[in-house]
């Protein structure tokens, strides 16, 4: 189980909930700082998720990395679920950074890896993706592996298996797209690299995110 936060309140019945989160992050270059601001400030994303003190978290995490499967660049997804903020740490440290190629990225295959590899638990699931790059169209081999053939195969797999979704990206129609998602909080910005590489939003930026994910894990599992 994860850090747990003491509200010095002993008669107060709390509800247990249970959250699986993947944490997906471009790995291309110019995320080098993004990455390294998640990994200083996650415990804001642990403490924002304690913020609602009337609501136990068992929370467990993971990292996956990617760049542009276009370019040979490999999903790095051989991370399993952790529960502790160090061990998630040391996961987004280990995260190696790639070329990229061209501009667009491969964020709808990381998105559709995540969802459908992770072994999650009876929990609310969730995605966080960060990056600064549009997105490419799904690779042949993910469209493949999943029989995920289009875009709104794609959102409606993610709709099927109740997936919440976090994504802060450039602006990009495919990104607008997946604002009708259920449950997903699409943040689209002109400077995305600016904002994200900014210690200080990082650190707002993951205790609001927690917080957000606090408010709606006393809901039920689907």
């Amino acid at each position: 189980m994860g850090i747990q936060f003491k509200s010095g309140v002993s008669n107060v019945m709390k509800t247990k909930a249970v959250a699986d989160v993947v944490f997906c992050f471009d790995c291309t270059g110019s995320m080098d700082s993004v990455i390294e601001n998640v990994k200083n400030n996650v415990n804001r994303f642990v403490e924002g998720l304690n913020a609602d003190q009337s609501v136990i978290i068992d929370w467990r995490m993971r990292a996956v990395g990617y760049g542009d499967l276009e370019c040979g660049e490999e999903m790095q997804n051989s991370n399993d679920f952790v529960s502790t903020v160090p061990e998630f740490q040391k996961q987004v440290a280990g995260i190696r950074m790639c070329g990229g190629g061209d501009e667009p990225e491969s964020t709808l295959d990381a998105i559709l890896v995540a969802a459908k590899t992770s072994k999650w638990r009876r929990a609310h699931k969730i995605i966080v993706v960060f990056t600064d790059a549009h997105t490419k169209n799904l690779h042949p081999s993910t469209s493949k592996k999943f029989a995920v053939n289009t875009f709104e195969e794609f959102k409606q797999s993610l709709a099927d298996d109740h997936i919440k979704l976090f994504l802060w990206g450039a602006n990009d129609e495919k990104y607008s797209g997946l604002k009708l998602l259920p449950n997903a909080e699409i943040n689209e910005m002109d400077k995305p690299h600016e904002t994200l590489s900014s210690g200080a939003d990082m650190r707002s930026l993951l205790e609001l995110m927690g917080k957000t994910v606090s408010s709606f894990a006393g809901s039920e599992v689907l």
